[in-house]
């Protein structure tokens, strides 16, 4: 018998052991599968925002009284010189990045020559964070475009229930009319909170 002939079912047995040792590899490995260890009842539930605003910071509502700005010279210091003080208190779980907006359309009321116009992107309210001296300066029209994007940032951000302390104070610039005098009145200045 020649070595060639010798050979084939030597490796034909090979091939066969090597196919029921696999078959049988297999099969045990399926008998010593655990059963399902289950993580059950699972819930996500996401942080809370809830920004409250208030001029004592004891009393924090969603709504508070703004300040009556009598008295700002065009062109002048930002006025009143101390700031006007508000509070923004973060009662949520987040922090939140702050924004704010102009939420209504001013009335806006001129002195002699009839038909003046008031340029609100020349009148600024600059809002100040008490503990750090951080300030931003936003125009009134700014503002009132900002509250139909989400508002624009006073970069600040109040950490979960925390309380912060702000000023606001105005400024208008020499040429923001031409009238004698001017009132803007209905400003409502909203503070909004985004979770960072």
């Amino acid at each position: 018998m020649s070595q060639k002939s010798y050979l084939r079912p030597l490796i034909r047995s090979i091939i066969v052991i090597g196919a029921v040792g696999t078959i049988t590899t297999v099969a045990t490995f399926a008998a010593l599968q655990s059963s399902p260890a289950v993580l059950s009842a699972n819930t996500i539930e996401t942080t809370s925002a809830d920004l409250r605003i208030n001029r004592d910071g004891s009393s924090l509502t969603t709504t508070a009284i703004g300040f009556d700005f009598n008295g700002v010279t065009p062109g002048g210091s930002a006025y009143p010189t101390a700031g006007n003080t508000f509070y923004l208190k973060n009662m949520g779980t987040a922090n939140l990045a702050i924004k704010s907006s102009i939420s209504t359309t001013p009335t806006i009321t001129t002195a002699s020559p009839t038909g003046a116009i008031v340029d609100l992107t020349k009148i600024f309210f600059e809002i100040t964070r008490v503990d750090s001296g951080a300030k931003t300066s936003l125009s009134l029209k700014s503002l009132m475009d900002g509250n139909t994007t989400g508002g624009i940032t006073i970069n600040d951000t109040v950490n979960s229930l925390a309380t912060v302390q702000y000023s606001i104070r105005v400024t208008i610039a020499s040429d923001a009319f031409t009238a004698a005098s001017a009132s803007i009145s209905g400003i409502n200045l909203v503070f909004t909170g985004l979770a960072i």
